[in-house]
């Protein structure tokens, strides 16, 4: 999804995580924000989701680990990024 552009001189930032692993590929959760430099004050612009497959040097798809979620905020994370919007 995105809102609209980030504007010459303003700070572009992305934070990214991991809340989906299959056998051989990670689904990333990735969120856009303009920031501005004086203030601080950051506006969403854009959500998106990434699927990301792992693969050897013949281009072969690999085995990706178990994703182990072990912290409250990070069920938070996996939570809004599959749908529900609790996170943070």
């Amino acid at each position: 999804t995105f809102s609209g552009p980030i504007p010459e001189g303003a700070i572009a930032l992305l934070e990214a995580y991991v809340y989906r692993a299959g056998e051989s590929s990670v689904t990333v959760r990735v969120d856009g924000f303009e920031e501005d430099r004086h203030t601080g004050d950051r506006r969403g612009v854009i959500e998106a989701t990434v699927t990301l497959v792992a693969v050897d040097g013949n281009g072969e798809p690999v085995d990706v680990p178990e994703l182990l979620v072990e912290h409250e905020r990070d069920e938070r994370l996996m939570a809004a990024a599959e749908g529900d919007g609790s996170a943070e």
